[in-house]
């Protein structure tokens, strides 16, 4: 779900944006949990974890 709304915005949206999506898609948001993921779909390395 947040890949795709990274992918909607050409990866422009930040936390707040991308929280406010996936409360208007009916999703239970979790600020910090959305930011770290965030953090980790931008970064574009998703070895480690």
């Amino acid at each position: 779900m947040i890949m795709g709304v990274c992918d909607m915005s050409d990866s422009t949206y930040g936390r707040v944006r991308i929280g406010k999506e996936l409360a208007d898609q009916g999703l239970i948001v979790i600020h910090k949990r959305i930011g770290r993921l965030v953090r980790f779909v931008k970064r574009g390395d998703n070895s480690g974890r």
